[in-house]
């Protein structure tokens, strides 16, 4: 009888990447995977820590999990909350918390966790992770397009996040084996394909950047559309511009971070821009590919935000050409300058 896991997400695309390649790499290993509902042997949640609400997201989804956990089950928690908050949820009952690192060996985790009674604390340090963890996946249940995650870790230090903490450093991926997982994909059927990272538009491997990664993933016929996830403002190359300007197999949707209108908030929060810079990097593209939709994220409520700093993010959204956005008020995360 093969034994069941279930598995939950919560956060964002890369995070739902890397809970899809765990669950491949245990069916593989023989493992059935299951709802994560009542009846399984082992659950495993995948935390986010962005915001205060996915810290309690995680917190709730332990606690639920340890309620269903059978005799000699396990609770396996993973994920960003765990790299950083990991003896909070050992406290609530979990009986393995892994780090960022240990998703890439969760069968062997697994493994030794049954064979040896293993539990407790298994979080590496990630501040000086330098290499790549490649998570190869072949089968995405429910989607009709495939992502792959090329890049992680973060350089950028913003005032109010903690997620260069959790995942370490940038550090991309080979190109050759972006290419050989790419066309594995497209072999397996798949005609749409997502990058993917924690920072994407700092891909950076030897002398290849984004924009030359895309043009040798463009190469690849069977390949019928990619699509970018989130960028920020400051990494658009004029290689990586051109290329959105010509190629119809670039899907004409991009996802560019905002947070702020004012330039004097934008300096508080540490980010790389101005507002104008970035009104006219939304003009250049949207007048250099007249279908191309852009979404924005934007935060409200930054600690020195008055009316005047609000009405400035108001007044530079309602001016640019922006068909969505996702708007989330800020949330004080421990340890940040932002906080303090």
């Amino acid at each position: 009888m093969k034994m069941k896991v279930a598995l939950t997400t919560i956060g964002c695309k890369l995070n739902q990447f890397e809970t899809m390649a765990m669950r491949e790499a245990l069916e593989k290993a023989g493992f059935q995977a299951v709802p994560f509902a009542p009846g399984a042997h082992i659950y495993i949640i995948n935390t986010c820590t962005v915001t205060g609400r996915s810290d309690y997201k995680g917190r709730q989804m332990v606690r639920r999990a340890v309620r269903m956990r059978p005799q000699g089950g396990l609770v396996v928690v993973t994920g960003c909350q765990s790299q950083l908050r990991g003896e909070e949820l050992l406290a609530l009952g979990a009986d393995l918390v892994l780090g960022n690192v240990e998703k890439a060996h969760i069968r062997e985790v697994i493994e030794k966790a049954l064979k040896n009674g293993t539990r407790g604390l298994m979080v590496q340090p990630v501040e000086k992770a330098r290499e790549f963890q490649p998570m190869p996946l072949r089968s995405f249940p429910g989607y009709s397009r495939a992502f792959l995650k090329v890049q992680d870790g973060c350089n950028n230090r913003c005032t109010y996040c903690t997620v260069w903490k959790a995942r370490g450093p940038a550090r991309s991926a080979p190109p050759n084996w972006v290419l050989e997982e790419a066309r594995g994909l497209a072999t397996s059927g798949y005609r749409e394909l997502v990058l993917t990272g924690v920072h994407l538009g700092a891909y950076k491997w030897q002398d290849w950047d984004l924009a030359r990664l895309l043009e040798a993933l463009l190469g690849i016929e069977e390949l019928e559309k990619i699509r970018l996830s989130s960028i920020e403002p400051q990494e658009f190359t004029p290689r990586l511009k051109a290329l959105l300007f010509t190629e119809e197999k670039i899907a004409p949707h991009l996802h560019i971070p905002v947070q702020s209108g004012d330039n004097r908030i934008l300096r508080l929060m540490r980010r790389h821009y101005t507002r104008e810079e970035f009104a006219s990097l939304v003009k250049e593209l949207v007048e250099g590919h007249p279908g191309l939709g852009i979404g924005v994220d934007v935060m409200v409520g930054f600690p020195g935000e008055n009316r005047e700093a609000f009405e400035n993010t108001r007044c530079l959204l309602e001016e640019l050409p922006i068909y969505y956005m996702h708007l989330f008020t800020y949330s004080p995360r421990p340890g940040t300058p932002a906080a303090e």
